[in-house]
């Protein structure tokens, strides 16, 4: 029988209603630096202490490599908040959980023109090399990395 978080190929099942009322966004944690080995399962049971947990997520990029960060949504605000007190700075596996509320996109203090992605750097380089590279690039237009 398939389970919540059995694996289909790389991907976890995660079973929840969709338009579930209760689903609140204020009940949804954002968890950072989660330990590569930390399984679907084991998120969900260390939070599960603080009250019902209604779905665990960790993030992976296309390559299927852990992100460190994922989401907690539990079933009551009560326990959301519990959970950030009981558990920030908290141990599991070799890693410190930091944990905060989620806050979508729209609500995020997030100024623009201050992130800066970059593509295809160039591999067998040291990190000060690609500084200096990008320093000389982005030069021109009053960047400094």
């Amino acid at each position: 029988m398939i389970a919540q978080y059995d694996l289909i190929g790389r991907k976890p099942i995660r079973i929840l209603h969709k338009g579930d009322p209760k689903q609140k966004i204020e009940a949804n944690l954002f968890v950072k630096n989660i330990d590569p080995s930390v399984s679907f399962k084991e998120l969900h049971n260390h939070f599960s202490k603080a009250g019902p947990v209604l779905s665990v997520k960790i993030a992976y990029n296309k390559a299927g490599q852990h992100l460190g960060y994922g989401y907690v949504q539990f079933e009551k605000v009560e326990d959301a908040l519990k959970a950030i007190e009981e558990f920030n700075g908290s141990k599991l596996k070799e890693r410190e959980l930091q944990i905060e509320r989620f806050l979508p996109k729209t609500g995020r203090n997030v100024s623009s023109g201050n992130n800066l992605y970059v593509k295809h750097l160039p591999e067998g380089k040291s990190k000060e090399e690609i500084e200096k590279l990008l320093n000389v690039i982005f030069y021109q237009i009053n960047f400094k990395v």
